[in-house]
């Protein structure tokens, strides 16, 4: 019987040669004054969105699978878009489990749902779409019985209608790892992994430090390059969701801080960019593309523009009682004005104020820059260029104990 490593090769080489020509996805070159025209645009509200795509290849321990490759960047808007939420289930005891939505785009329609049963209930998910528009990468950080990520993917018709989950073999992480998010290269090729972890804890206390990182895992290859940043003069460090720039090159995240081991208490710094392609592997040399000051308010989630040109940054501020959340698109190079894109606000009470102050995220973001799913207190996906922003059902009406995790992909 030939070895898995020749049936992997034959494999890749099957999967290679029918990739033609056509199907491969070409240099994005922005239209002349393209980007000018949207900046004269009115300040309407106008926002961010997350792409569908899973492609080349997918995570199978160190030995990899190879998917369907990518199919062409178009300007349509993706056709389906995911959300969690969690379910009570017998099987289990009516411990909560962790349910993918899958809706129509433009009806909101529910075309289907999975179930995602795991050792932990409910299952925290991270989720990225696939370059194919065909299938999704769900990822989950386990800590029992041992530390490890769990991959899965999840195929998707054309029609809205999911597939069998498959799950990879399991991804060992360090311990008590919690995971800040995924995000697939354009080409599909790689997966950025941002989490943060604990050492030296015991029995009887917490972690005596805490270090922030990133991975990329070769999906090609099988291998895998870290960044970390330790503890600096008392404060230690967490790295946010990534999000791919210029290519397959650079990594964007948002950076926070906290002085004090014995609470969560943290504080944003702003956005900094991982050069991939860099010597090192010191997370803390990133360089800072946009400091905190540059918005107003408490960044809650960032995403770059695949030309690397600009930040979508959601904010959140309390004024009087009053929550407003903001998306806008902050220019990475530093100069330049902010371009407020939506802007919503609601009266807060003592036990709304948390839910609302967080109500603002860019999920993600259309392969082509276009479109953004984003949560302005309002959930949806906007045209960046038009200013149009379409409301989205974010989950069906939920029964007492029943929550919702919105989590966009297209």
């Amino acid at each position: 019987m030939p070895s898995i490593d020749n049936l992997l090769r034959d494999e890749l080489k099957r999967v290679t040669d029918t990739v033609q020509p056509g199907q491969l996805r070409p240099l994005w070159i922005p239209a002349p004054g393209h980007r000018w025209r949207r900046r004269l645009l009115p300040l309407a509200a106008a926002a961010a969105v997350i792409a569908v795509a899973v492609s080349a290849v997918l995570v199978a321990g160190p030995k990899l699978t190879p998917v369907p490759a990518a199919a062409p960047v178009t300007a349509a808007v993706p056709r389906h878009y995911l959300t969690f939420t969690f379910v009570p289930d017998k099987q289990f005891h009516d411990l909560p489990v962790t349910e993918a939505v899958i809706r129509d785009t433009a009806s909101g329609k529910i075309t289907g749902t999975v179930k995602i049963t795991t050792k932990s209930f409910p299952a925290s998910v991270a989720a990225d779409a696939a370059p194919d528009g065909r299938s999704f990468i769900l990822a989950i950080a386990e800590n029992a019985p041992k530390d490890e990520y769990r991959f899965f993917r999840l195929p998707v018709s054309a029609g809205g209608k999911p597939g069998h989950l498959t799950e990879f073999p399991a991804y060992p992480v360090p311990v008590n790892a919690y995971l800040a998010g995924i995000a697939l290269s354009p080409d599909g090729t790689r997966l950025a992994v941002s989490f943060s972890y604990g050492l030296g804890a015991t029995n009887s206390g917490p972690a005596k430090y805490m270090v922030g990182a990133v991975e990329v895992i070769n999906l090609v290859t099988g291998t895998v390059r870290t960044w970390t940043a330790t503890m600096q003069q008392g404060h230690w460090y967490q790295p946010g969701q990534p999000s791919w720039a210029d290519g397959n090159r650079m990594i964007a995240f948002t950076w926070q801080q906290a002085k004090s081991m014995s609470n969560n208490a943290m504080t944003m710094e702003g956005v900094r960019l991982l050069d991939t392609t860099a010597p090192g592997n010191n997370l803390a040399d990133a360089r800072m593309i946009m400091p905190k000051k540059a918005v107003s308010g408490t960044i809650n989630s960032v995403l770059i523009t695949p030309d690397g040109r600009d930040v979508l940054v959601a904010t959140s501020r309390n004024s009087h009682g009053t929550v407003l959340v903001q998306i806008s698109e902050v220019p990475t190079a530093g100069a330049g004005p902010v371009r407020v894109l939506r802007t919503e606000t609601a009266r807060a009470t003592a036990t709304t104020q948390g839910t609302l102050s967080a109500s603002g995220q860019v999920l993600s973001l259309a392969p082509g820059g276009r479109y953004a799913l984003v949560q302005c207190i309002q959930f949806g996906w906007l045209d960046l260029d038009s200013g149009r922003f379409t409301p989205l059902p974010a989950h069906s009406p939920t029964p007492p104990g029943q929550v919702a995790i919105i989590y966009g992909v297209w």
